[in-house]
């Protein structure tokens, strides 16, 4: 129960880091004396309510992320200011960070971040995206059977986004799955241990978790996503 309660805390916390930040911009939107400077405050605060708010009810679609990983134009306007700002430091913790692209969980399984198609794995014929706030690579799109399960940054997949990856790669024991999010760390290190009591090769949520952790580099996952893994949201 400790272990729930710690889980709730986090995603609250981030829904209150958003709004706080929101409610910050607005009082600095109020005190500006430079318009536009102001606007786009108001701009990016009114990104952060809305964010703050989709963690606290699950709104994974928030940026109106679709399975075939297109982005709806309409949220992509509206999110702007946050998307700018996230996808800038995104690319240069990308570049900051080192280390591989992705990494063989065992063979057939791959984990890692958003990649453009030349970065994949060799041989790759299906990826799973659980990115909420990028869009799939279009070319990789375009020549690899691609399913898009949009899941917020820090949070884990919902029961029915589980039931959704292991059908689009069920009855294909030949494929190769490359199994992505932003950094290839949290969300798409999640499924991959559900995927691996899925297919029989861990008997146990710790050693699930245990396998992916030891050979992603710099996976971790929370506390949250552990306990998504240990409680069966993936049955």
């Amino acid at each position: 129960m400790a272990r729930r309660s710690s889980a709730l805390r986090s995603r609250y916390v981030y829904a209150a880091l958003f709004i706080l930040l929101a409610a910050l911009l607005v009082d600095g939107a109020r005190r500006s004396a430079n318009l536009v400077l102001g606007a786009l405050m108001l701009w990016l605060a009114l990104d952060l309510f809305l964010l703050g708010t989709a963690y606290l009810a699950r709104w994974w679609t928030l940026f109106g992320k679709m399975s075939d990983g297109s982005m709806g134009a309409a949220r992509v306007v509206l999110m702007a200011p946050y998307l700018a700002l996230l996808w800038t430091i995104w690319g240069i913790q990308l570049r900051l960070s080192g280390g591989p692209p992705w990494n063989q969980i065992v063979p057939g399984v791959f984990v890692g971040c958003r990649c453009r198609f030349e970065q994949l794995p060799p041989g790759i014929t299906h990826v799973l995206d659980f990115t909420a706030e990028f869009p799939g690579h279009t070319k990789t799109r375009r020549l690899v059977k691609w399913l898009s399960v949009p899941v917020l940054d820090g949070c884990a997949p919902k029961p029915a986004d589980y039931q959704k990856g292991f059908a689009f790669l069920d009855g294909l024991p030949e494929s190769i799955v490359f199994v992505c999010c932003a950094k290839g760390r949290g969300r798409s290190a999640t499924f991959a241990s559900a995927l691996l009591l899925k297919k029989g090769i861990a008997h146990t949520p710790e050693e699930a978790i245990e396998t992916v952790e030891t050979r992603r580099y710099r996976a971790s996952l929370n506390n949250g996503q552990i306990q998504s893994v240990e409680r069966g949201d993936w049955r």
